[in-house]
Order: C-alpha cells, then sequence, then structure tokens
C-alpha cells in the first residue's frame, strides 16, 4: 500500500518542486524563446502538475465524482499558484502577478479534465 502511495503522489512532490525551482529564477535569466510562451509554459505546467494530483486523488478516492476532481485539482492549482505568485515577489527580476494565478487555474483545470481522459 505505501508503494503505491508514494507512486501517485511522488509526481505531484516533483512537478511542485520543478515549479518552485523554475520561479527560484531571476527573471532576467529567463529567455523568450517565442510570443506568450509565459502562458503557454504555466498552462502546461499546472495542467502536469492537476494531471498528477488528480491521478492522486482519484487512487486515493476511487468513488469521486469527475466533476469532484476537477474541482479539487482547480482549487489546488489556484492554491499553489498563490503561493508560488507570492514566493516570486522575493525573487530579483520576478514579480507576484494575479493574471499568472488565473492562468495557473485555467492550466489546473484542464489537468483535471485530462485524468477523465487518460482514465
Amino acid at each position: 500500500m505505501a508503494a503505491s502511495k508514494i507512486r501517485y503522489w511522488l509526481p505531484v512532490v516533483f512537478f511542485m518542486g520543478f515549479i518552485f525551482y523554475m520561479s527560484c529564477q531571476r527573471g532576467e535569466d529567463l529567455p523568450s524563446l517565442f510570443p506568450y510562451q509565459d502562458i503557454v509554459y504555466h498552462i502546461a505546467i499546472y495542467a502536469l502538475l492537476a494531471w498528477s494530483f488528480g491521478r492522486a486523488v482519484f487512487f486515493e478516492k476511487p468513488g469521486l465524482t469527475f466533476f469532484k476532481i476537477v474541482c479539487l485539482c482547480g482549487v489546488f492549482g489556484l492554491l499553489y499558484g498563490v503561493s508560488d505568485e507570492f514566493h516570486q515577489q522575493f525573487v530579483s527580476g520576478r514579480a507576484c502577478d494575479i493574471f499568472d494565478v488565473n492562468i495557473d487555474t485555467v492550466g489546473s483545470v484542464i489537468g483535471g479534465f485530462i485524468v477523465r481522459w487518460l482514465r
């Protein structure tokens, strides 16, 4: 049982750590590769985070409805996005941006839908 919990929750911790690590990077150290890359990156990484979270929640509580899993993913992404933006205000060249929190939440809801699609 413990090994299966680790199997499902480790990706959540990994994506949270990756987001935190990337948020520690100074703004001037992040290259611009294409237009709107910030939006694409936020949606993609928060969709992956929420997918891994939703997958772990589905494993823990298999009786949850699809709607509840999507809602949980959205709230989880919103809360982690707020904490991430708060953290960024202390990093050189970065700022706390409510738009990013909104994009993080959208990505998280998309990740919640992916849980259902991949099940």
